[in-house]
């Protein structure tokens, strides 16, 4: 008799069937499973079921250990200083850099099986900070979850988000642990997907796209100065096309005449309207965009660079478009990419489309429409009961310190009041007393 049988009769001897969960097997966390659902789950999942005879359970040992990706930094999410690690595709891996970084009791981890392959879906938050009523509701959503849904984290958040057909994002995803982290120190709550790199984070109003993790890493007069160039590059983003259009097609009388007469020198003898030049270099930008997407890395970045450079030139001469388009498209180009997230990026794009029509048809007027509908949208939209467009409206100005500008921190007394953290206040910041050096006397 091998050594190794010897040692597994002697165990079983020893420790009954019912017990083999606290002293019989000491692999990984062991579940007793009554039911045939959570018995053909967790072999699916990889998992050791051990059966005895005449024993009600049986005991599954967590026993598998799949092969998976180093822990890398973001490929989506670029910082130049700052904590630079990205979760991967393994849950456990993922709460595991999670509670590295969070050593705290209070970090909770809830989890659930969604979607036909019972995929591993996770819940966390810090109790004591975050708002019961946000995790139950959040829980809640994650529970009636359907079937046909695939475990991976843009199908669940188009299930359970608010708003499911607004073009805007109300749940964030992100890939890094450190962005993570800092929400859930605000009283947010972190969606962990297995099998899926980016983590989801909720609730997310509209100015929450806007910070990201190097805000909080460098001086907060940069910080703050970043930000309102962010802002500014929504607007010119949004706006310039459409007001381009509407300035020399509709409304003319806009703009000062030396202007106007610049612009109408360079139009002569062009055979489009600058509504169509303007939507011949969107649909060739969009275009080059989406090839240098599917190319390899050093192909796409040449091919978008000197494709845009060559087009553009091509275009021009060609006495297709006048050179004002070009300026106007190329700076609507960079100014979407000042956003950090890209899904508001695409979100932006289709705004920016439904502007440039507008101010195609109705020139200023339609521009104001378009912007008082936006409003109005934004407004009314809510991200898992917290007001999307705060803290504009509903106008908050005590979280204005760490959305439109990032203060420093010792004027950051307390958390942002959107998810209604149940301990609102930030602990506070020691200040240090130098006694003065008295000169001696002679």
């Amino acid at each position: 008799m091998s050594r190794d049988s010897s040692t597994r009769r002697s165990w079983t001897t020893r420790v009954p069937p019912s017990q083999w969960d606290r002293g019989g097997l000491s692999s990984g966390r062991v579940q007793g499973r009554d039911n045939w659902t959570d018995i053909e789950g967790d072999i699916l999942s990889g998992r050791t079921v051990v059966f005895a005879a005449g024993a009600p359970t049986a005991w599954s040992a967590d026993s598998a250990k799949f092969q998976q990706r180093a822990v890398e930094r973001p490929a989506t999410e670029m910082t130049v200083r700052g904590p630079d690690e990205a979760f991967n595709e393994v849950l456990a891996t993922q709460i595991a850099q999670l509670r590295r970084v969070v050593q705290t009791p209070s970090l909770q981890v809830r989890t659930v099986s969604v979607g036909p392959t019972f995929g591993k879906v996770a819940l966390v938050y810090l109790e004591g900070v975050a708002n019961p009523v946000l995790v139950q509701n959040v829980w809640d959503r994650l529970a009636r979850v359907p079937g046909r849904t695939r475990a991976a984290a843009a199908s669940i958040a188009g299930v359970i988000r608010d708003e499911p057909l607004s073009i805007f994002p109300t749940i964030r995803n992100t890939e890094r642990v450190g962005l993570v982290a800092a929400r859930l120190a605000e009283g947010k709550v972190a969606i962990l997907v297995d099998g899926d790199p980016f983590a989801l984070v909720a609730p997310s109003p509209i100015a929450d796209f806007y910070r990201t993790e190097q805000d909080y890493g460098g001086a907060w007069y940069d910080a703050s100065f970043v930000r309102l160039i962010r802002f500014v590059g929504w607007g010119v983003g949004v706006y310039l096309p459409a007001l381009y259009v509407a300035a020399t097609q509709v409304d003319p009388n806009v703009i000062p005449m030396s202007l106007l007469i610049t612009i109408s020198g360079s139009r002569a003898g062009l055979p489009s309207s600058p509504l169509a030049g303007v939507l011949v270099m969107v649909l060739v930008l969009e275009t080059l965009r989406e090839a240098a997407f599917r190319l390899p890395k050093v192909l796409g970045t040449t091919i978008g660079t000197v494709g845009a450079i060559v087009v553009g030139t091509a275009i021009v001469s060609a006495g297709l478009v006048s050179p004002q388009v070009i300026v106007v498209i190329t700076l609507t180009a960079l100014s979407f990419y000042t956003a950090p997230v890209y899904e508001l990026t695409a979100t932006w794009r289709v705004v920016n489309f439904a502007m440039l029509l507008a101010a195609a048809f109705l020139g200023i007027v339609g521009i104001v429409a378009v912007t008082m509908l936006l409003l109005v949208q934004l407004s009314a939209m809510t991200s898992f009961g917290v007001p999307y467009f705060a803290p504009w409206e509903p106008l908050r100005l005590s979280d204005w310190g760490d959305t439109i500008l990032r203060l420093p921190w010792t004027l950051l007394r307390r958390r942002l009041s959107g998810p209604l953290p149940v301990d609102p206040g930030w602990p506070p910041v020691p200040r240090m007393r130098v006694p003065r050096l008295r000169r001696a006397v002679r």
